[in-house]
Order: C-alpha cells, then structure tokens, then sequence
C-alpha cells in the first residue's frame, strides 16, 4: 500500500508540474545583470547672473566745423548745417541735427510702445536725429523732405524720406522759426558815403 500511495503522490506532482507549464503559472524569471551604469544625476543650473546694466548715454555731438548751434528748445539741443542749398530766391533747403531730450525720448518711447512695440527698446537709446526741410522764406512756410533717427552709437534707428509733401506754417519760437529769421530776412542795405 505504501507503494501505491507514493505513485498516486508522485503522479499528484508531475500532474502539478505538467498543469503549471501548460496554463503559464507564473514563474520569477532571474533578473538580468546589468553592466550599464546608471544615468548621471540631472545637472543643476546656477541661476543666471542679473544682466549688466546698460552703459549711460552719451550723446554725440556734431562736427563743429559742418554743424553750427542754434539753440535749445523743449526737444532737445539744434544745429544747423553750414551748407545752405538755394532752390530759388525764395526757398532754401537746411539740414538740422537735433541732440534729444531726455523728456523727448521718453515720450517717444511711450509713443513706439503703443504704435510699435518691438523697436520700441530699440528708442531707449535714441540719441539725435538729422533733418531737412526746405523753407519757403515768402510764405513763411517748410516742408519736411527726410529725417533719420540715431542711437548714442551712431547706429541707423529709422529714417523717411519725402517728396512733394505740403507746405505748412512755420510755428513760431520754434527751430525752423530761428532758421527762418536767420537766412531769409534780407540784409540791410550798405550805406555809402557821399
């Protein structure tokens, strides 16, 4: 009897094993050695450094032997060209380089902010802009035929050029108004002797 029951025990087991192969159970599969290193911690950057300051403006002034001041007003230092081109007996062409005001700039920043936000930044540098204008001596009048806008650096900002624009009043007190009485009052008849 002892036989019989250590055949149905052994039949029991291989029936177990044959049952466990047959339906999948599951059984630990050795974990494979891995010869990788792991991955290296993920690097850690330093915060940036704030950045460096702007250095401050410095204005350039003109050429003192093509420029001549003229005088302050509330945009800024003006200087005219000592070239003066005539067009005819009564209109002349001047050019004007205008050192900036601090105010102008701002409000000019302020102004390119709303109208033209990405070269606005550019304008927190603006340092002069050159101008030329005719003036109609007669009529009191000028047109505007081109300006450039410079930064501190003499880098190019923007500049326009007109042609045929219409003739406007010249404003009193102005820059246009001191060039106005400089080149186009006559001069005074020479006396002579008798």
């Amino acid at each position: 009897m002892k036989g019989i029951f250590m055949k149905k025990i052994q039949a029991l087991v291989l029936a177990g094993i044959l049952f466990s192969a047959f339906y999948g159970c599951a059984q630990r599969q050795p974990v494979p050695e891995t010869t990788e290193a792991p991955p290296p911690p993920p690097v850690v950057q330093a915060p940036e450094a704030p950045p460096e300051p702007p250095p401050p403006l410095v204005s350039q002034k003109p050429d003192s032997g093509l420029w001549v001041h003229l005088g302050k007003t509330c945009s800024g230092e003006t200087y005219y060209k000592k070239e003066i081109k005539k067009l005819s007996n009564d209109v002349i062409v001047i050019s004007t380089y205008k050192i900036i005001s601090e105010d102008y700039r701002f409000d000019t920043v302020q102004q390119m902010e709303k109208s033209d936000p990405k070269r606005s930044n550019l304008y927190e540098r603006f340092d002069h802009n050159i101008r030329v204008d005719e003036i109609d001596c007669k009529k009191s009048a000028y047109r505007l035929r081109e300006v450039s806008d410079y930064d501190d650096m003499g880098n190019l900002l923007a500049s326009s050029s007109f042609e045929n624009e219409p003739w406007q009043k010249i404003p009193v007190l102005t820059g246009l108004d001191a060039l106005r009485e400089k080149f186009c009052t006559p001069s005074a008849p020479s006396k002579k002797g008798r």
